[in-house]
Order: structure tokens, then C-alpha cells, then sequence
């Protein structure tokens, strides 16, 4: 029986064993056009690995809960890899680092306006061909929904409306022909400077295509559409899977993103803790956390007050601010792992830094599940209503 993985005392991120078959270095280049080509390539390879595992593994054994869990993180990790890819070919235009931080600053996350921003540099006749008009297509569709990439990352917006309100089954044939068309359009301009006129099989241009074979859909919105939980199981599946993908195939460039999935699913596990479990009102809640942001030692805090209540196990809550304190330090805007540089371009990983693959996964995935015992009991708490409990030490 695999032991379960739960914090401990002498949590350390860059524990190296000496026995360890699973080491790997990361160290940028500090040329951010390069940089950005190779951490798009991952991510997009991280989302097609996942989107092979479903049409091929889950759908042969008609496993519906990895088809539809599954789904939020691969299409994160397909929209992170386009938003590299797109600004790597900006940064071969631009070369002045303040034009880029200005540059990007304005375009953030939005995939339609950094695709704008890359015609206007390169002179490009957006009705040259039917890809050029295709590809405009899918970014504006994609730009109307989730314009700042948080649609497939949190439950809520900003203002805690849900991104979903009715169940939709959605084709991952579909989804998958769409990413590589335009995938292999953009970095037709990185490799050759142009948009090429070739025929790419793919679907109408929009994110979310409804249909195909049942055992090849997603369904999203299928249970309590206002649960962060389907979004943080999402995060965790989706991270084990590519930590299993490293180990057994050598994909070592899958690292940052399976270290990104990680860390969203910490995030969104303290997120889910402060919505759905110490406040009762949304708007109590949304105050609480809308400032916070990404800093999970922030949203810690806001948690440890009410976990201590019923909680008498000190040892327990110091390994604890021990692990919080070791990602908040080590990823202060939740960055590090998702881009190669911070938003004033400085570089990250410009000295080489060794991981082992085994220890990092498992520092997440410890801490993980303090928090799936911290969110288990407020439930049973709330749920059964039984009042002060504080004999309680442990889950």
C-alpha cells in the first residue's frame, strides 16, 4: 500500500538524493527570445501529452473522471504555451528591453492583442491567406472569454462570477486539431518569418467546440460549477501525470510545468478553504482573498487563525508555515515556473539550478494534502455543526 506523502519537519525544496535517478538541471540562457521559444514548446508539449493521454489511455478504458478532471489544466497549459510562443516572435521584433516591458506590460495575458501587436511589428497582411485569418479568429474567440488567462486556472472571476453556468461536452479532437493549427501557424513566423499558406486540417476557429465521440469529450461544468475542487483536482492529476511522464520517458523539459501545475494547485487549495469553508458570504470572501492575488503565504494567514481554533497540534501548524513559507519565498508571484523572466524582464534560472524531480513533486504534493485535511475538516465541521472541537490534532 503506497504511503500517503504529508508534511513533515524538514521540508526542503533543493534536497538532492544521493540516489536519485531523477535529476535535472534548469538553467536559462538569458536571451528571452530563445528563452521563450523553449518554455513555450514545453508547455504546449506538456498539454499535448495530456490531451494524448485522454484520447487514447482514458478513452479506450471509458474513464469519464480523468476526461472531464483532467480538462482545465491541459487547456491552461495549450494557452500558456501559444502566449510564449506569441511573445517570443514579439521579442524577435523587439529587441530594447524597455520597449518589451512596456510591450508586454500592456498586452499581459491577452492572445488576440499580442497577435495584433505582432502584425503591426512585422508589416503583416492579416488577409494574406486563409491561416492568417483562421489564427485572428481563434485568438479573438479566445481573448472574448478569457482575455486574462484565469478562466482555466480559477473557478471564479475577479469578481467571483462563475466562468461557466450550464454543462458542455466539449471535443478533445476538436480542441487538439485547433491548439496545433494554431500552434504551427505561429511558429511558422518564429522559425521562418511568415505565415505560411499550407492546408491544416482543424475546426472552426473558437476554443470550446461541442460534439464528437462521447468517449473523446470533456464535460465541464458537470457538478457544482461554484466548487474550486474540480479545479484543484484538475492541477493535481494533471501535475502527477507529468511527474509520471518524466520518470518513465525522460521528459525532463515537462519539469516547470508540472512544478506550475503544483504550485496553482497550492494556490487554489488555500483559495477553496477561505471560500467554500470560513466565510458564508462570497462577498466576505472576495474581499478576502481579491488582494492576495497569488501570494499563497498571504492566504495562508487568512486560514491559520481559523485552523488554529481547532487545531491543537502546534508541531503540525509549524511544519506547515514551514512548507508555505518555502514556495512564498522560493515564487513570490507564482511566476517563476510559468515564464523566463519577472515582468521587468530580468532573467530567471540565469545560474544553473539543480532539482530532484522525486523531492519537488513530493514538497507539493505533502503540503497538498495538509490542506485537503485542513479543507475536510471545515467541512465536517459546517456540515454536521458540532461546534468547538478543539481536542482536535490531526487528519
Amino acid at each position: 500500500m503506497e504511503e500517503i506523502k504529508y508534511i513533515h519537519s524538514n521540508v526542503n525544496l533543493f534536497h538532492i538524493d544521493k540516489s536519485s535517478k531523477y535529476i535535472v538541471n534548469i538553467k536559462n540562457s538569458g536571451n528571452l527570445e530563445l528563452d521563450f521559444f523553449e518554455y513555450a514548446n514545453n508547455f504546449f508539449e506538456a498539454a499535448q501529452n495530456l490531451n494524448k493521454y485522454l484520447l487514447e489511455e482514458a478513452s479506450k478504458n471509458k474513464d469519464i473522471v480523468k476526461l472531464d478532471s483532467l480538462y482545465y489544466a491541459m487547456i491552461y497549459l495549450y494557452r500558456q504555451g501559444l502566449e510564449l510562443l506569441l511573445k517570443a516572435c514579439i521579442f524577435q521584433s523587439l529587441t530594447d528591453m524597455t520597449s518589451r516591458k512596456d510591450t508586454i506590460g500592456v498586452i499581459r495575458h491577452d492572445l488576440k492583442m499580442a497577435f495584433e501587436k505582432l502584425v503591426e511589428l512585422r508589416g503583416l497582411d492579416i488577409n494574406c491567406n486563409e491561416n492568417s485569418k483562421w489564427v485572428m479568429d481563434f485568438f479573438s474567440d479566445i481573448s472574448k472569454i478569457d482575455r486574462n488567462s484565469d478562466m482555466f486556472r480559477y473557478p471564479f472571476s475577479t469578481k467571483m462570477n462563475s466562468w461557466f453556468e450550464k454543462q458542455t461536452h466539449v471535443s478533445l479532437v476538436a480542441t487538439k486539431e485547433n491548439m496545433n493549427k494554431a500552434y504551427t501557424i505561429i511558429s511558422s513566423l518564429y522559425n521562418k518569418g511568415v505565415i505560411i499558406d499550407e492546408c491544416i486540417n482543424a475546426k472552426s476557429p473558437k476554443l470550446i467546440i461541442e460534439g464528437g465521440d462521447y468517449y473523446s469529450q470533456s464535460v465541464i461544468c458537470k457538478y457544482n460549477r461554484n466548487s474550486y475542487y474540480q479545479y484543484y483536482n484538475s492541477y493535481m492529476e494533471a501535475a502527477d501525470l507529468l511527474k509520471k511522464q518524466i520518470i518513465e520517458t525522460q521528459r525532463i523539459n515537462l519539469f516547470l510545468p508540472m512544478c506550475y501545475l503544483y504550485r496553482n494547485a497550492i494556490e487554489l487549495a488555500l483559495k477553496q478553504i477561505i471560500v467554500e469553508d470560513i466565510f458564508t458570504d462570497y462577498s466576505e470572501a472576495s474581499n478576502s482573498i481579491s488582494k492576495k492575488k497569488h501570494s499563497v503565504l498571504a492566504l495562508w494567514n487568512v486560514v491559520e487563525p481559523e485552523v488554529r481554533k481547532h487545531v491543537v497540534n502546534e508541531t503540525e501548524l509549524d511544519d506547515a508555515l514551514k512548507y508555505i513559507k518555502t514556495f512564498h519565498d522560493y515564487d513570490l508571484r507564482s511566476d517563476l515556473f510559468r515564464y523566463p523572466c519577472d515582468k521587468d524582464m530580468n532573467s530567471y534560472f540565469t545560474s544553473l539550478q539543480k532539482f530532484d524531480i522525486d523531492n519537488v513533486s513530493s514538497c507539493f504534493e505533502e503540503l497538498c494534502n495538509f490542506l485537503d485535511g485542513i479543507d475536510s475538516m471545515f467541512k465536517s465541521i459546517n456540515q454536521n455543526e458540532i461546534g468547538d472541537i478543539s481536542y482536535y490534532s490531526g487528519f
